[in-house]
């Protein structure tokens, strides 16, 4: 019975030759899609992995003002780093264009040769691939730079150039314009020497298992400096003027500290001499008090002394008094002697009576004579002694007054030497602080001018490197829009097939029945009913893998990459997965669905499978109250193939996925090429390295800094834009505040954020996080920006009132080359915005491309099983004498209906689905999601799906045509 079997597979396969045919080409082209986009993007990312081992890529590379000294190597590479230098000049090409002479590697970032051989001569040069292809040279082509005319030995690629930009600021690659060139080690010496460009500093390196990029980068900024040595004089000029500053605030604090110390010192002699005047007052105090018990003393004697010559006065006086009145008496007793012996009253013998009277007489006048002036002398010793006495006693009042003038003076000297001490100690201290201040200074003054006087002037991570891996990275996309599209493609082909099968099991009921009642088993029912749709799978499937795996297929889709990107020669990759995936599972689904349907069939009793039996609804008997025959005749037609309706439209939105996965990678490519031209009102941009003081004349002044942004696994880089309100070039509202944003478009399409959201960014360099908040949202969508005011922005990153590194002007600006990292000029931006749609437009033709045709394919096999399914109907129609005109009205032209319904809900739908998801295949992207297209390519695209209809009704036409009113006889019990 086997045998049997096996005989029917040729004959249904040449009776059913469209449909297999169809159903295989529509296997071919999804797996052609899939493996061709996908094997592509595979080749680039795993051999870019490859050929970057095995040319040793760098882990990171540095640039540094000065060479490393020996030392300075030593002290690297004995960390377990590989270091190689790779010096540089850039100059000038006979054409104009820019070149990068280099020493040819021998560690690290080997180039690798694509033809020729390395340079062994000072005449010979490699020439990096990208500028060959542009300036058509060969091996052997002759190449004059710097006035020096050079050999093409060789063309090769180095994995540090993969993407060769020229900066690493750059919007995009130019290889008309800039290339490099890798010369013998003598010849660079030469040229080096002769040449007045600058040299730059580059080295590579390999990290070894000792070391980390951070321990590295610290070690290398840990060099000593000697930045007088620096021949770029407007890195001198900016560190001067730091230094000036920095110098004034050192001069003044070295001003300070000495003037501290004089303070010191001259408090420290006022102590001494306070201490001095306080010895000297306490003695003035102690000679003071015993001034005062002196004269008090004194006083007392004085007193004394008044009172006792008071007292001898007044003896003295009556002294006088009494001598006076003796000598009276003695004066009137000689007197009347006297008269007496005159009148010889006085014998001669009492002579001496007379005489002893007029002697005592005489003396008593002689003593009271001398009595008044004791009296007078004592009186003269009494005023004298009352004299003394006040003079004591203004003494003794003097003397307290001076006793306790020297006390308050003691007491006040003392004060004078406390606080004279106080004085001096806390000079001390003062003079101290200052000469701690003045140790220390150093440290402040680094952190207030954060001058980092440092070597290093660049440290680039590999995985931070744009020019590295550029290739691979720009492929992701189309390898996650190539799997998208594998599940998009196996839902649709198992759909398609289980519509296909059942719609065999059905016209072929009666002989499974036949053979089911003769015995045969439904385990080999269904290996034979499953057989040709696998082996049509199986070959669809290695027919599609070969083409998408054959070389001319990949290249095609490499070539985009190719003509950007310096890429050596890659090998094909055909990852097994793929493999597994277009040849494997396309009969495995085939077999499945085949299976569970049959063996859902067969689980009929025979009679019923003989019979034909199926669930028939009454589509018939509904009632239809308004139109004519045909109108009703075509409603009820659609009502009885609603599953294949259904199938179509499903089918229809599954192809309109990857339509819109095209459309969307163009309209995003489109939009960002708009926004960038749109963003671009300036003409020149410039960003600065060392700005000047003032503004060149002509130009507006902004702040920039790139923080950074972590989504879904990948980092970006956002750019904060410091601008003023009256800003000409941007038309952003910016608002005052160090914690407020103006968002673009393209960062509120990418994040998600509104108004009033919280959007914080991350500064990877100094490891701080930033949180604003997002004051508004602003039409600007040429890249991943936010605005600030730039005072707010100068005050957050604590630059000086009137910093800014980038200048826009609409004209070209008068700025010393030296000064100026990098210009941007608005064909630049043109250039560089159409980069996307060239690069991806390989893909959306493939994408467009292949829906077109399996839409087609699907509708055909749809429609045609729709067709099979109403034979019986056409028969009877043809057996009424309907023309063929008629017949096509009735069962052909009735789809249009379903068609147009289909169409007009599938187009928004699968382009809202596809909106949805699409931003999860370009994470590493740096741009906006803008996926909006123009209104009329709607109604452009309902246009083109009826004109697939119309093409596909006129091939089933010829199918129509060849039922003839025979088939009415068949299938009848």
């Amino acid at each position: 019975m086997n045998k049997v079997l096996s005989k029917r597979i040729p004959r249904e396969f040449k009776s059913n030759l469209p449909k297999y045919i169809a159903l295989l080409l529509l296997i071919v082209l999804c797996m052609y899609l899939v493996t061709a986009m996908v094997a592509s993007s595979e080749t680039i990312i795993i051999r870019t992995d490859e050929h970057n081992a095995a040319n040793h890529v760098e882990d990171g590379q540095f640039t540094t003002f000065l060479p490393l000294t020996d030392e300075q190597e030593k002290a690297i590479t004995d960390k377990g780093v590989t270091l190689e230098r790779m010096y540089s000049l850039d100059i000038k090409a006979e054409d104009g264009s820019t070149l990068r002479v280099m020493k040819n590697r021998r560690n690290i970032d080997l180039v690798e040769l694509i033809s020729g051989e390395y340079p062994s001569k000072d005449n010979e040069a490699v020439v990096e691939r990208r500028y060959a292809e542009e300036h058509s040279l060969d091996v052997g082509s002759k190449l004059t730079v710097g006035g020096t005319e050079y050999t093409v030995c060789g063309i090769g690629a180095s994995p540090d150039y993969d993407a060769p930009y020229q900066n690493m600021s750059d919007m995009a690659v130019s290889s008309k314009n800039f290339g490099i060139i890798f010369v013998t080690d003598s010849e660079y010496e030469r040229v080096s020497d002769s040449s007045k460009s600058a040299q730059t500093f580059t080295y590579g390196y390999l990290l070894g298992n000792d070391m980390t990029d951070d321990e590295l980068k610290e070690l290398i900024e840990d060099f000593d400096f000697d930045y007088t040595k620096v021949t770029d004089k407007y890195y001198l000029e900016t560190v001067n003027e730091a230094l000036e500053k920095r110098t004034e605030i050192e001069n003044g604090i070295n001003d300070l500290a000495e003037g501290a110390d004089k303070l010191h010192n001259g408090l420290k002699d006022l102590s001494d001499g306070a201490d001095t005047l306080y010895g000297g007052m306490n003695d003035l105090s102690d000679g003071a008090d015993k001034l005062y018990d002196g004269l008090k003393t004194l006083y007392d004697g004085t007193v004394q002394l008044h009172t006792g010559m008071t007292s001898i006065y007044d003896g003295a006086s009556a002294l006088d008094k009494g001598l006076g009145e003796l000598s009276g008496g003695a004066s009137s007793l000689n007197s009347a002697i006297a008269g007496a012996d005159s009148a010889g009253l006085i014998p001669p013998t009492m002579n001496a009576l007379v005489s002893g009277a007029d002697s005592l007489a005489s003396g008593l006048k002689s003593a009271k004579s001398g009595s008044s002036e004791l009296v007078s002398g004592i009186s003269s010793a009494k005023r004298g002694a009352e004299q003394l006495s006040t003079g004591a006693t203004d003494a003794v009042n003097g003397a307290k007054e001076l006793a306790d003038g020297a006390k308050n003076a003691k007491d006040g000297a003392k004060e004078l030497a406390d606080g004279a001490k106080d004085a001096k100690d806390g000079a001390g201290e003062l003079a101290d602080g200052i000469h701690e201040l003045k140790s220390n200074i150093g440290k402040l003054l680094d952190a207030a001018f954060d001058l980092d006087l440092t070597n290093l002037t660049s440290f680039v991570k590999r995985a931070d490197n744009v020019r590295i891996a550029g290739a691979a990275g720009d492929v992701v996309m189309n390898k996650y829009g190539g799997l998208a599209a594998c599940v998009i493609l196996m839902a649709l082909f198992a759909y398609v097939i289980s519509v296909f099968v059942v719609h065999q099991i059905n016209r072929e009921s009666s002989v499974i029945g036949a053979l089911y009642a003769l015995g045969v088993s439904k385990g080999t029912l269904i290996r034979h009913y499953i057989m040709l749709p696998t082996i049509i799978a199986f070959i669809g499937g290695v027919l599609g893998s070969a083409i998408g795996f054959s070389p001319m297929s990949i290249q095609s889709q490499l070539a985009d990459s190719y003509s950007y990107f310096s890429l050596p020669d890659f090998q094909t990759v055909i990852p097994l997965y793929l493999v597994i995936y277009a040849v494997v599972i396309p009969p495995v689904i085939a077999a499945t669905v085949n299976a569970l349907v049959i063996n859902r069939r067969l689980s009929a009793p025979a009679l019923s499978l003989m019979r034909n039996e199926q669930n028939v609804r009454n589509i018939s008997r509904m009632e239809i109250k308004s139109g004519g025959f045909v109108r009703k005749f075509r409603i009820r037609q659609l009502l009885r193939e609603m599953r294949a309706n259904i199938t179509v439209a499903a089918c229809m939105f599954v192809s309109m996925l990857i339509l819109m996965l095209g459309l969307d990678c163009y309209s995003m490519c489109n939009n960002v090429t708009t926004d960038m031209l749109a963003g671009a009102t300036y003409e020149y941009m410039y960003t600065l390295k060392y700005p000047t003081t003032e503004v060149p004349d002509g130009g507006k002044a902004c702040y920039v800094k790139s923080l950074e942004k972590e989504k879904d696994g990948y980092t970006l880089d956002i750019t904060v834009i410091g601008i003023d309100s009256d800003n000409p070039y941007y038309n952003v509202d910016v608002k005052k505040g160090k914690s407020i944003v103006t968002a673009s478009l393209s960062v509120a399409q990418r994040y998600g954020v509104a108004e009033g959201d919280k959007f914080i960014l991350t500064d990877e360099a100094a490891g701080t996080d930033y949180a604003f908040t997002v004051g508004s949202i602003s039409d600007y969508s040429a890249g991943l920006a936010v605005f600030m005011d730039i005072d707010s922005m100068r005050e957050l990153f604590r630059q000086d009132d009137d910093y800014y590194n980038m200048v826009l002007s609409d004209k070209a600006l008068d700025i010393d080359e030296g000064r100026i990292y990098s210009v941007t000029t608005k064909s630049d931006i043109e250039r560089s915005s159409k980069i996307f749609s060239e690069l991806m437009s390989g893909m959306v033709i493939t994408l467009v491309g292949t829906s077109a045709v399996i839409f087609v394919v699907v509708m055909y096999l749809m429609m045609g099983v729709m067709i099979d399914r109403s034979s019986f109907g056409i028969s009877l129609l043809k057996t009424f004498g309907y023309s063929k005109k008629d017949v096509k009205k009735l069962y052909l032209d009735g789809n249009a209906i379903t068609i147009a319904i289909s169409a007009i809900i599938c187009l928004p739908l699968s382009k809202l689905v596809m909106d949805r998801i699409y931003p999860s295949f370009i994470p590493n992207v740096a741009c906006g999601i803008n996926l909006n297209f123009a209104w009329y390519l709607y109604p452009a695209l309902f246009i083109a799906v009826m004109l697939i209809y119309l093409l596909t009704s006129t091939l089933l036409v010829r199918k129509l045509n060849k039922i003839t009113p025979a088939e009415v006889l068949k299938n009848r019990e």
